[in-house]
């Protein structure tokens, strides 16, 4: 199960609450349940792994975003789910999906590498419908709890993301002395998602302070950067089928 470490209590715009198994604005009666936009990013032109986001991955055509896709269908309370890209392999993909996948063609100001990530946090608050936005990435293919994170993320008014937890062994003198289970634990943010408003997102900020941190496995936590990073994503990948 996915822990909760809340870093900050506060109080927040458009606090929500679960009424009944939905959601609902804080003080509210009779409302429509806030709607949920799953926003998924999808550039062209990986600098490190050509075809990154669509070659075969572990056998599969269509590779991590195929395999993203699939996921993100059995999200349960999902509204939408918007493909942002300028990649029209990726399009064609997706295309597959036609009924339940919004494809967004992405402006190329957007598609830069060196785009700033604040803008592209504004685009997802701008083209999504749902009040709340999931922001996941096709390259954590081992992460596949969102149904659990929607769940835990009704018991909390604040912004959300995934986080991993580990004790690494560092070059201080008394590191090299301890037990790896006695070193300091070191948290660091994952890719696996980010849970905030739409409205917190169009300012540009998709966590914030706040946010709980939901606990990843090592391998959950993954993120394909490298061609080392997709071998051993790959392989365990491969494992779990």
């Amino acid at each position: 199960m996915g822990g909760e470490v809340p870093v900050k209590v506060a109080v927040v715009v458009s606090a929500l609450v679960a009424v009944g198994g939905t959601w609902a604005r804080t003080g509210a009666i009779g409302v429509p349940p806030v709607t949920l936009s799953i926003f998924l990013p999808c550039r062209k032109g990986s600098e490190r792994i050509p075809r990154k986001n669509t070659r075969m991955f572990a056998g599969v055509g269509g590779g991590l975003l195929r395999i993203k896709l699939e996921q993100l269908l059995r999200v349960e309370a999902a509204d939408e789910i918007v493909l942002s890209t300028n990649d029209g392999e990726a399009m064609a993909i997706a295309a597959d999906y036609a009924d339940a996948v919004r494809v967004m063609t992405r402006p190329e100001s957007l598609c830069r590498a060196d785009t700033p990530l604040c803008e592209l946090i504004e685009h997802a608050g701008d083209i999504c419908s749902g009040e709340n936005i999931l922001w996941t990435h096709v390259t954590s293919p081992l992460f596949d709890r969102y149904n659990e994170v929607v769940e835990e993320k009704k018991r909390h008014s604040h912004s959300m993301m995934a986080t991993h937890r580990y004790h690494p062994r560092t070059l201080a003198t008394g590191d090299r002395q301890r037990r790896s289970q006695d070193l300091d634990p070191v948290t660091t943010v994952t890719s696996a998602f980010f849970f905030h408003t739409a409205e917190a997102m169009r300012t540009g900020s998709r966590e914030s302070d706040f946010s709980v941190q939901f606990m990843t496995t090592a391998l959950e936590a993954i993120d394909i950067d490298t061609e080392d990073d997709w071998a051993l994503a790959e392989a365990a990948y491969r494992g779990r089928k």
